[in-house]
């Protein structure tokens, strides 16, 4: 998501979706291809009957699983490390997890709510648990019920994710103008993106200039009953590719570098990346220009890159 520091966003721009830790359309501007990565609208929808031969006999069942293992296949070279969020609404409610892990619970979880009743000797309730690592480095297991509105929510998690290797990443020392091509001109000592609107953004922390890649796996709630033919249940997993998440101090006036002009001072500013274990990141209270917000370092390469690779996994076109 590309962020305006010259504008930042009011709290009204920070909304609720499925993993309730999206920004809204107001934070893309016109960009209808950044709204699509960044807004999760990349997305495997699939509506199982459920039953005991659900996983051998279901046409949806198999193209759904078969997809996942695509999309984890495909991108396990490239994610990082990650992050398991079961709370949303708490800065210590997200742990430590792996991609691979991760994808696995994902199928694990659609296959037994697909396969209602007993099975080798285990109930249901019993073979929908899962387990994770907490972070006191402990087993601990939950249990998410995808057949009632705990499946609105569903399990989230979020991944490291590095930018496009066709990235236009600005290195170096630049002298350029500091808004369009007039205006006064400043030199930068340090890595630095620019938006459309020639906004510069300096990274105070180039170890953490990564993208974030958010994964959800949800489903409709209640199951369908459908009369005459059987149970169905609707499984989401919605993909989004987003800048990172930072804090942004405004520059003190004697910064040298950058000289003491009114209009210059209004379109550069300073971003602090943050880490993935900062717990800020998956807390949804802490989504304001006060604490945390997107700190606008994809770039247009990245995002077409992303939007290109992941979209053919789960969205293939027809040909």
């Amino acid at each position: 998501m590309s962020a305006n520091i010259g504008e930042k966003p009011p709290i009204t721009a920070v909304a609720a979706t499925q993993s309730r830790l999206n920004m809204t359309d107001a934070m893309f501007g016109n960009d209808n291809g950044h709204r699509a990565i960044s807004g999760q609208q990349l997305k495997l929808t699939g509506r199982i009957q459920e039953g005991e031969r659900a996983t051998s006999d279901s046409l949806e069942y198999g193209r759904i699983v078969r997809t996942i293992t695509e999309f984890t296949d495909g991108m396990a070279n490239s994610v990082g490390d990650g992050r398991l969020i079961l709370k949303t609404d708490t800065q210590d409610g997200n742990f430590p997890i792996d991609f691979t892990t991760f994808m696995g619970i994902v199928k694990t979880q659609i296959k037994e709510y697909s396969t209602p009743g007993e099975t080798d000797g285990e109930s249901a309730l019993e073979r929908r648990v899962f387990s994770y690592v907490n972070n006191e480095g402990e087993v601990s297991t939950k249990t998410i019920n995808f057949n009632g509105d705990a499946g609105f929510t569903g399990l989230s998690a979020c991944f490291r994710l590095p930018h496009s290797a066709i990235a236009n990443l600005d290195m170096g020392d630049f002298n350029r103008p500091s808004q369009n091509t007039s205006g006064p001109r400043v030199m930068i000592e340090s890595p630095i993106r620019t938006n459309t609107s020639g906004n510069y953004n300096l990274w105070k922390d180039t170890e953490n200039d990564f993208l974030r890649l958010w994964i959800n796996l949800s489903s409709l709630g209640t199951p369908e009953e459908a009369d005459g033919i059987g149970t169905f249940q609707t499984y989401i997993v919605s993909v989004a590719v987003t800048s990172n998440l930072g804090t942004y101090y405004e520059l003190d006036e004697e910064t040298e570098e950058l000289g003491d002009s009114e209009e210059m001072m209004q379109n550069v500013g300073s971003i602090t990346l943050l880490p993935m274990d900062d717990g800020r990141c998956y807390d949804s209270n802490s989504f304001s220009p006060q604490i945390i917000y997107d700190a606008g370092n994809i770039t247009k390469a990245d995002r077409e890159y992303w939007l290109e690779i992941i979209g053919d996994i789960l969205q293939p076109r027809q040909s």
